[in-house]
C-alpha cells in the first residue's frame, strides 16, 4: 500500500514563514514605539537646549605670545663680607742690654788653659772589660762559652731536693752542676761537673731536680744574659751544723 500524499496549495503561505512576518512587524513597531518616547521625552520643558551648540573639549590652548609674562623671581647676589683690618701690633721696645758685650782679651797662658783638647780625658774600660754591676766568669764550660757562679732568685728545699736524692745522703758531701740559664729564672740543659763522695749519685739527684731551682742570670751591660752558663753548687752538711747556705 502506497503513502498517501500531501499537497499544499499555492495560495495559501506555510506556518513558519507567517511567525515570521509577524515577529519582524512587532519590532518595527516596537521601535517606532521607543522613538516617540525619545521625541517626548526631549520636546520636555525644563530641560536646557543643547542643539546648534558644540562642547569644546580640548584645552584652550594659547600662543606663548599671549600668555602673561609671569613674574620672575629677582637673582640676588651673595653679600660679600668687607674685609676686616688688623692692626698691627706695634714692635717690642728695644731692651738696651746691660752687659758689656765687648771682647774679653786673654793671656796666652789662660788661652793655653782653655784648650779642650788638652784636657785630662776619662779613661774608658777595655774591650772585653766588664762594667761595674756585669757578672764576672769563674771558668770556661767545655765548649769555650764564659761559665758563671749562680745567683739565686729563690733557694731550693730540702723537700725539693730529697725526692731526688738517694735514701742516705753521705754527709758531708757536695754535688756540682752547671745549666743554661732560661726566661722566668729557670734552667735547662744541666749537666754533671764533679760530687763528692764520688761513689754516691748526688750530682745526678741535683741535676733532676734542677727544673724547680730558680737562678737569676748573668748581666752584661745592665742587661741579663738568658741562654748563659752558670755552675750550681750544692752541700749536704750534717745535722746541727751552722746554715751557711749548704744543704
Amino acid at each position: 500500500m502506497r503513502p498517501a500524499l500531501t499537497f499544499l496549495s499555492p495560495d495559501r503561505p506555510p506556518l513558519q514563514l507567517r511567525r515570521r512576518t509577524l515577529v519582524l512587524l512587532l519590532v518595527i513597531a516596537g521601535h517606532l514605539l521607543l522613538m516617540l518616547m525619545l521625541l517626548r521625552i526631549g520636546a520636555a520643558p525644563g530641560l536646557p537646549d543643547f542643539s546648534g551648540k558644540a562642547i569644546e573639549l580640548l584645552p584652550n590652548l594659547q600662543d606663548d605670545s599671549e600668555q602673561e609674562d609671569e613674574p620672575q623671581e629677582e637673582e640676588v647676589e651673595p653679600e660679600v663680607a668687607e674685609p676686616v683690618t688688623v692692626d698691627e701690633a706695634p714692635p717690642p721696645p728695644v731692651v738696651e742690654s746691660q752687659y758689656d758685650l765687648s771682647i774679653v782679651k786673654l793671656t796666652r797662658e789662660e788661652f793655653a788653659a782653655s784648650d779642650i783638647a788638652r784636657l785630662p780625658q776619662r779613661e774608658r774600660p777595655a774591650e772585653g772589660a766588664a762594667a761595674p754591676g756585669d757578672s764576672v766568669p769563674v771558668g770556661r764550660h767545655a765548649n769555650g762559652e764564659p761559665i758563671y757562679n749562680a745567683e739565686w732568685q729563690r733557694e731550693p728545699t730540702s723537700a725539693e731536693l730529697s725526692y731526688y736524692l738517694p735514701a742516705s745522703v753521705p754527709r758531708p758531701g757536695w754535688a756540682l752542676i752547671a745549666c743554661q740559664t732560661a726566661p722566668r729564672f729557670r734552667v735547662e740543659n744541666c749537666q754533671e761537673l764533679g760530687q763528692s763522695p764520688s761513689w754516691g749519685r748526688l750530682a745526678s739527684g741535683v741535676r733532676e731536680a734542677a727544673w724547680q731551682f730558680r737562678v737569676r742570670p748573668p748581666r752584661k751591660g745592665g742587661k741579663p744574659i738568658i741562654g748563659a752558663w752558670v755552675q750550681i753548687r750544692i752541700d749536704f752538711v750534717e745535722a746541727g751544723a751552722p746554715d751557711d747556705g749548704r744543704r
